[in-house]
């Protein structure tokens, strides 16, 4: 019973970060996008 207890609280906290590493994964890409419009609108101001 412990034992299946800590298994599932193994899967928990696996499946935890997985979700934090998914978020912070979606951050980058967010600023990555952001600083390629930034750049885009900079072209585009500036031919």
């Amino acid at each position: 019973m412990i034992l299946l207890l800590s298994c599932q609280r193994e899967r928990e906290t696996e499946e935890k970060v997985r979700e934090e590493a998914k978020l912070v994964e979606l951050v980058r890409v967010r600023q990555n996008l952001r600083k390629i419009h930034s750049a885009m609108q900079n072209k585009a101001g500036n031919p």
